[in-house]
């Protein structure tokens, strides 16, 4: 789950304890069921993940565009049928299981946009990744592959230590 997704299921942890209501999860994989008239590149049984904004195709983030991300205002997968444009969806390679693609729409998606768009990340950088969630250790394969020097930050020694394992360059304890 990400974050995200545990607001929308339990609401705001500031005590309101209000949960929004709708279907939750921005994030799923599946088998294409049914296709509709004119989609010429998916077939039932194929594989695919879930778009976490299906209808931002291309251009800038918009208001209208993020107001479409599922599990939000619309609707999202944690049902055992959901029914999404075709440019809502991609298809999964493989060597990915459905549990690995599922993490990659809403995560994989935002730490590849914030390194390499809005930071223009290139080889020899040095990345600070503050945490160990989704988006950080993401973050620091991308990095890594990029070759840049990584930095990572948690509270948790054993996650630290495990980030070492995806190749983070340095460790920081913000506790200790």
């Amino acid at each position: 789950l990400n974050y995200r997704d545990i607001l929308k299921i339990c609401g705001p942890q500031d005590g309101s304890n209000k949960a929004t209501g709708g279907i939750p999860l921005s994030d799923g994989a599946g088998v294409v069921s049914a296709i509709g008239e004119g989609v010429a590149w998916l077939t039932p049984g194929d594989r695919v993940a879930t778009a976490f904004m299906p209808n931002w195709h291309s251009g800038p983030m918009t208001p209208e565009v993020q107001a479409g991300a599922l599990g939000g205002s619309v609707d999202g997968v944690l049902a055992e049928q959901v029914a999404l444009p075709a440019t809502g969806v991609v298809k999964i390679p493989g060597h990915l299981s459905y549990e690995e693609a599922a993490t990659l729409p809403c995560a994989g998606v935002t730490a590849w946009y914030a390194q390499f768009i809005g930071g223009r990340l290139v080889p020899g950088d040095t990345v600070l990744l503050l945490g160990t969630g989704g988006v950080s250790i993401f973050a620091l394969q991308f990095a890594k592959m990029a070759g840049a020097r990584v930095i990572i930050t948690s509270s948790n020694d054993e996650k630290l230590e495990r980030a070492k394992l995806f190749g983070a360059d340095h460790t920081i304890n913000y506790k200790n």
